[in-house]
């Protein structure tokens, strides 16, 4: 069972083992990176911001032993650098349950890894 949610410049597929992020031609000139796979197994923390009426929403992906660019500076908003995050997707309100049931489902494959 594949499970997508689609975002502002790209959209995040899980089917059970790898996750892919793909991004837009937008996205590429934002992060540089067309695609990228990840193993469940390889994801150690997932940060969820549901999207309001005001702001976007993101999920991001930590990788175990990764050492990426996060876009982050002082002073900046984290939805902001989440924009030009290699491992994150931004999202408006209506992609909110795709990706919050995207989310439930690594952590439900992740614990059955365990």
């Amino acid at each position: 069972m594949e499970i997508t949610a689609v975002g502002r410049y790209g959209r995040v597929t899980f089917d059970g083992t790898f996750v892919v992020l793909t991004r837009t031609m937008n996205g590429r000139l934002l992060t540089g990176s067309a695609e990228k796979r990840y193993h469940i197994r390889n994801i150690t923390t997932i940060n969820f911001m549901p999207a309001t009426l005001l702001t976007l929403g993101r999920i991001e992906f930590t990788i175990a032993g990764a050492i990426e660019h996060r876009g982050r500076r002082p002073g900046r908003s984290r939805t902001k650098a989440a924009l030009k995050d290699e491992n994150a997707l931004t999202f408006t309100r209506g992609a909110n349950s795709d990706v919050e049931a995207l989310k439930n489902a690594i952590y439900a494959a992740q614990a059955n890894l365990a």
